[in-house]
Order: C-alpha cells, then sequence, then structure tokens
C-alpha cells in the first residue's frame, strides 16, 4: 500500500481495501485484505465483486500449510493447479513463474507445487497424511481455491504464491488434545503469518 497513491478505500471487518495508482509504473491497482478462511474471501467478493470485473489479473498472497517434507517453513509455493476437497480443480496461470523465481529474495525457495484448499489449517498428521495420497498436492491454504474459482468466472487471470507456515510435520491440536512434540499453537502460527505477509508486501 506505500506504494500506491491512494484514491479509495473501504476498512469493514474483516475486508480491507485499498485502490489506487502505483508510484512507479503508473498502472491502477487494488489491494485487498481479508484474513484466512473461505468466507472471509465470499464476503469480500460480494462486496467487491463489480470491481474485479475490470482486473487485468488477480495475485493472491497468503500462508499455507505444508505435506510434503521437501517443502520447509518459510518455502514459497506457486502452483499450476488449485483443488477444492470435493475434488474439483482449477488451473493457475502460470505465466509469471519464471519472473516470481527470477525476482525472488536469495533466501526464498519457490516450489511449483499444486495446493489444495481446505478452508482451514490442518489440525492432525492424520489429516495431512489422506489428504497428501487423496490429491496430487504439495500444501494445503484456507482460501486460494475460492478466490481462483471467482477469477475464472470472469476470466480473470489468477496466480497464486503461498508462504509455508505451518510444516509438514506440525500439527494444530484441538483444544482437548494433549499436545504432542510435533503440536504447534494458533498464536505461533499466526506470528509466522504475520512475518511472512511483511516478507510477500516488501518483497512485490
Amino acid at each position: 500500500v506505500k506504494r500506491i497513491s491512494v484514491e479509495d478505500c473501504i476498512h469493514a471487518m474483516p475486508l480491507h481495501y485499498w485502490e489506487g495508482t502505483h508510484q512507479a509504473s503508473g498502472r491502477k491497482v487494488a489491494v485487498v485484505v481479508t484474513g484466512p478462511g473461505e468466507q472471509k474471501v465470499r464476503h469480500c467478493i460480494g462486496v467487491l465483486r463489480k470491481g474485479f470485473l475490470g482486473a487485468d489479473a488477480l495475485f493472491c498472497i497468503g500462508s499455507a500449510g505444508s505435506l510434503q517434507p521437501s517443502i520447509a517453513l518459510g518455502d514459497m509455493i506457486a502452483p499450476l493447479k488449485v483443488f477444492s476437497t470435493q475434488g474439483a480443480r482449477h488451473f493457475v496461470n502460470a505465466g509469471l513463474f519464471d519472473f516470481i523465481t527470477s525476482t525472488r529474495p536469495e533466501n526464498v525457495v519457490v516450489h511449483e507445487q499444486n495446493v489444495i484448499t481446505t478452508g482451514e489449517y490442518f489440525q492432525s498428521i492424520k489429516q495431512k497424511q489422506q489428504l497428501s495420497k487423496t490429491f496430487a498436492v504439495g500444501a494445503c491454504d484456507s482460501n486460494g481455491f475460492t478466490w481462483v474459482q471467482m477469477a475464472h468466472g470472469i476470466n480473470v487471470r489468477t496466480v497464486l504464491l503461498k508462504t509455508v507456515c505451518v510444516a509438514a510435520g506440525e500439527y494444530i491440536p484441538w483444544p482437548d488434545d494433549p499436545p504432542g512434540p510435533k503440536a504447534v499453537s494458533h498464536d505461533v502460527v499466526m506470528q509466522r503469518v504475520t512475518s511472512a505477509a511483511h516478507q510477500q508486501a516488501d518483497w512485490l
């Protein structure tokens, strides 16, 4: 947002929206912040759908949980396909993958792995194993499929870029579950999500 000359904004939780002109390129851009979860994204789409109709492309950034040991905390994922848990899938525009990998910070690894949208971060290792076996995916996220589905419906090119904030061997326990050796608290995950968001904003 600091690189945009803001001309319009909306702040109505959970939605934050800024629209204006990118100072370096002169392009018209909009920045939308919804937070994790499909319901928040659906609310945002309902409020801003007319604005999306005029977009050339949608660049969706956020966080994800790894399903593969080779995809580590802090790595980024730029998928070619995104799945729903019901088996539906959408292809994501791959035209920017080379640009992403060539401009990334030196300490960031970018994987070209598919993503499944579950609506939330995983609570158990068993759930991770089941989804990893059922779908050819490297990570899960909370809202990517919803964004891509909307963009496909109005013929807008889409790119997803997700930072891993929950490792493959970690899980977020239910309140009644005893903490295990790989249990990670919701607060710790949110700290990672916030740090990743700042990193993404500084880069992009």
